[in-house]
């Protein structure tokens, strides 16, 4: 079927909620874990376990090295990667206990190299030492938990994910970008990348409101969690635009795109984690799309942590907040759009939406045009105007047809209010209003290749399938609706009519409680743009 049904929406359902019920797990198995752990912290034994443990984990073996005032991204940087991610893996394994099945806690200190002794050490030793390591992956995981809550706050706070560096319409293409010249045959250095680096960023967190996080002094590895964080938001930022320029490109480029929050899903094959289906399914894809981002991977030592557990984990908290900020953007400039050619009959400028400010490659033609070039505004802004013109070249052409078939079937007392998103596509087509393309993606869910050297991607059709449907049902509605209002009353006064002027609610609104878990009881959070 062309159209979404009601199996779609259970599933939706099912899918946030199950995701709602893992972080839910994972809270109180982190809990559970930490009242299972047995041990004395008064013990001089565990004492020495927690100082070893913050020197070794946090040292110049795990991520935590440096200071507070330096970035550590270098060759040791992959070795460090790959420690942390098996640290994370055996405390999933161990459901965070991080004790071995012979109650020692070997294994972890194994993967940061601590001697275990001539003759092993004491009980409180091991105790003292799973505590610590377990402490320093929750407390990651409190970081990457705040970092997720971050996806619904809309406003300043979300757009910091997307606007923190400039669109860059040739990353795609691995060919431009501020690491765009290290091609395969480069012989750069990392300390070339590092003066690129420092260059591009200037210093800092990249999106500070989203990605800071410090952890509370009380936790016994605050030092090591802290650094780490801090080197893990150092190495991020080297890839963050590239991730953010590869969503908002399969987010935008697409007569798909009309479709907005109402998305299908791909699954992570690292973290089993589900992302949209326009968001690459992992950290390795989305480093993929830029020659220039790949090598620096490389020259990092980075290519065989790169999909690790840790990594993909940031990934996916960052492309959470990054699509929310995308979807809530858009949808201001969709609704935008949709409200004033409903109101007027006519299609409105960019004007209206963003008053003097002017976007480049802003086209209703082609709205794909603004993610294929390069842009001086925010991100966010640039969303805005892109779903402006997607609702213009879409739905505007549908006011029409709609009615007039109303119009139609009033005069021959008859009422079909719904047609199937293919008929409507055809329609669409006939009229020259989508390309044959565009008809392609709508009904078969065909690959976009908008640019010549972009890695072609298949984004699911049943958003823009339901917002065809949805949109052109309540225009015929309206107007069969105006019809019999007309009739039963032929003396209507003006000001009437205006208060009938219709109004559309689209489905692919991302505070649709069937698109985002969030606003399920929140009725009247959606459609307030």
């Amino acid at each position: 079927s062309l159209s979404t049904t009601n199996s779609d929406k259970t599933a939706t359902r099912a899918r946030l909620g199950a995701t709602a019920n893992k972080a839910v797990a994972l809270a109180a198995n982190q809990v559970s874990a930490q009242a299972a752990r047995p041990g004395d912290p008064n013990n001089n034994d565990y004492k020495q376990a927690v100082t070893d443990a913050g020197n070794y984990i946090g040292g110049g073996i795990g991520l935590g090295q440096g200071n507070a005032n330096s970035l550590v991204v270098g060759p040791t940087t992959g070795r460090a990667v790959k420690a942390v991610s098996a640290l994370y893996d055996l405390y999933t394994k161990t459901g965070g206990t991080m004790l071995d099945a012979d109650g020692t806690s070997k294994t972890a200190m194994g993967i940061f190299g601590v001697p275990a002794g001539l003759f092993g050490r004491s009980d409180q030793y091991y105790y003292g030492f799973a505590a610590a390591s377990g402490a320093y992956i929750e407390g990651l995981q409190a970081w990457l938990k705040n970092i997720n809550s971050k996806a619904t706050v809309e406003g300043d706070t979300t757009n910091a994910i997307i606007d923190s560096a400039k669109y860059d319409s040739g990353a795609l293409q691995g060919t431009s970008g501020f690491l765009g010249d290290l091609s395969d045959t480069a012989t750069a250095t990392v300390s070339t990348i590092l003066k690129l680096i420092g260059q591009f960023f200037n210093g800092g967190v990249y999106a500070k409101d989203v990605m800071s996080y410090s952890v509370p002094d009380s936790s016994m590895m605050s030092g090591a969690i802290n650094l780490s964080i801090k080197n893990i938001n150092g190495l991020i930022q080297l890839l963050a635009a590239n991730i953010i320029n590869g969503i908002a490109h399969e987010a935008l480029a697409d007569v798909r795109s009309v479709g907005g929050a109402n998305t299908a899903y791909n699954t992570n094959p690292v973290t089993k984690s589900q992302l949209s289906d326009y968001v690459p399914a992992q950290l390795g894809d989305a480093v993929a799309l830029n020659n220039g981002i790949k090598n620096m991977v490389r020259l990092l030592g980075l290519n065989d942590v790169i999909n690790s557990p840790i990594l993909n984990l940031v990934y996916e908290a960052i492309a959470n907040v990054a699509r929310h900020a995308i979807q809530y953007n858009f949808a201001i400039g969709f609704q935008k759009a949709v409200d004033y050619f409903l109101q007027t009959g006519t299609i409105g400028d960019l004007s209206i939406l963003l008053g003097n400010t002017k976007v480049a490659g802003y086209s209703v033609q082609d709205p794909a045009l603004m993610v294929n070039t390069d842009q001086s505004l925010n991100l966010s802004v640039v969303t805005q105007a892109n779903g402006f013109a997607w609702a213009n070249k879409v739905l505007s052409p549908l006011i029409k047809l709609a009615a007039n078939n109303a119009l139609y079937d009033a005069a021959n007392g008859k009422s079909n209010p719904t047609l199937e998103a293919g008929i409507l596509a055809q329609q669409l087509l006939a009229k020259g209003s989508i390309t044959q393309a565009m008809f392609d993606q709508i009904t078969t869910g065909a690959p976009n290749q908008v640019v010549d050297g972009v890695t072609a991607y298949v984004r699911d059709p049943k958003g823009v399938q339901a917002v065809l449907e949805g949109f052109y049902t309540a225009e015929y509605n309206a107007v069969q609706a105006g019809i019999a209002q007309y009739k039963a009353n032929p003396n209507i006064s003006a000001v009437d009519a205006v208060n009938a002027t219709p109004t559309y609610s689209s489905p692919s609104d991302p505070k649709n409680p069937d698109n985002d878990e969030f606003y399920k009881g929140k009725p009247d959070a959606t459609h307030q743009y």
